[in-house]
């Protein structure tokens, strides 16, 4: 098992989200880079 820790230093609010879900969010200008890599790349697919 994994424990990951997620700050919100530059962000509002931090959650896990299918990568179906993604489109659901107002991405800030530089997120939006890897979160169409996210929604590309094909382990996610």
């Amino acid at each position: 098992m994994y424990s990951i820790r997620v700050s919100t230093e530059e962000h509002a609010d931090a959650k896990w989200v299918t990568v179906d879900d993604l489109n659901q969010y107002d991405w800030a200008p530089v997120d939006v880079p890897i979160v169409e890599q996210l929604k590309a790349d094909t382990l996610w697919n």
